[in-house]
């Protein structure tokens, strides 16, 4: 690294998280004790109306070599990420959400790897924490730590090694994303960007430590948060996804590869949807009309066929495939009816 040189630049999206905030920017300030040089740390304030402006604030004053500050109207997650990405000026980018802390010494055991590596896409492990910091899953990515090697994308791949996108997971080279950007006002934003560097077949180093403690309270919750609004964004996400990889000479040998993924994605959201409590009438009938405009569409692939698609969840997808909704709720709510029994029993 030449002297002066920005390696890395770690990019904070705040809204309302004052709760969080100190634990989140002491994790990643106390970096800077042990001689590591060449991190900028962007912190994005995305219209907070609680007192977080006022602890970035304090950090700014205390920390004024070490950080950049930016105050925005709100506009989203999105929208904060790429303001911070657009003055960012390292080599390589991370995504840190601000309820989310960092393991002590990562950067520089970090900074060590991009140093002497040429890579595009870096990527690791993290743990879930509760509030009060225990930890109580993981996300692994269940493979061996690797040396630097082209991404060759595909749907076994990506099922297998990269389901959850999370960008907070990665480190991206800043010339790989180009002009690349999150798509503002709709969820699941991070599945679109991460899903469009890997079509670009990066240069990808993986490494099985923990780097990242990821704030989640309650992971029952997930299930009863998905509702009909959450899932018409799914819809979109990916549907800028297949439109991206139809148009795009460098994605376009991928599409069928990527249409694959997309259905993947929307069918488990509508596993999930099928198991809300408390689902109103319309939301069941609006989620019937996706369910059949969907099947529709990936019918022409023919994907349906294939032996490998979604395990034991193609059986439900069949069902749903002929119309037999009701049956494929049953056998559904059946199943995680047993799964919690089991659970229980541990």
């Amino acid at each position: 690294m030449l002297d002066n040189e920005v390696l890395l630049s770690i990019i904070v999206t705040v809204y309302n998280r004052e709760c969080f905030l100190n634990r989140c920017l002491d994790s990643i300030l106390m970096q800077f004790n042990d001689n590591v040089e060449g991190v900028e740390v962007i912190v994005v304030d995305d219209g907070s109306t609680d007192n977080s402006k006022e602890i970035i604030k304090q950090y700014e004053y205390k920390f004024s070599k070490n950080i950049t500050t930016l105050f925005k109207n709100n506009g989203g997650v999105s929208d904060a990420r790429n303001y911070g990405l657009n003055i960012a000026n390292g080599k390589y980018v991370w995504f840190i959400d601000s309820d989310d802390y960092i393991t002590k010494n990562c950067v520089h055991n970090i900074l060590s790897m991009l140093d002497h590596s040429n890579v595009d896409y870096f990527y690791f492990n993290a743990n879930i924490v509760n509030s009060d910091g225990d930890i109580i899953g993981r996300f692994e990515h269940g493979m061996k730590a690797s040396s630097c090697q082209v991404f060759e994308f595909s749907y076994s791949d990506i099922k297998r090694n990269f389901s959850k996108h999370m960008v907070w997971l990665r480190i991206y080279k800043r010339s790989f994303i180009g002009q690349l950007r999150f798509p503002v006002g709709v969820t699941h934003e991070d599945i679109y960007f991460d899903l469009m560097l890997l079509g670009l077949k990066p240069h990808i180093h993986y490494i099985d430590d923990y780097y990242y403690y990821h704030y989640f309270d309650n992971p029952i919750s997930i299930t009863n948060t998905m509702n009909v609004e959450k899932f018409r964004h799914v819809l979109k996400i990916y549907s800028y996804i297949i439109e991206e990889f139809e148009s795009n000479v460098k994605l376009n040998n991928n599409l069928t590869d990527c249409k694959l993924i997309a259905l993947d994605g929307i069918f488990n959201r509508m596993l999930y949807l099928t198991t809300v409590k408390h689902q109103t009438v319309e939301e069941r009938i609006i989620f019937n009309e996706y369910a059949r405009n969907i099947i529709n569409i990936y019918n022409t692939l023919g994907v349906y066929n294939t032996p490998q698609l979604f395990g034991v969840n193609k059986y439900v997808y069949v069902l749903i495939c002929n119309n037999f909704i009701k049956i494929a709720y049953f056998i559904i709510k059946m199943t995680n009816f047993i799964k919690n029994i089991i659970e229980r029993k541990k």
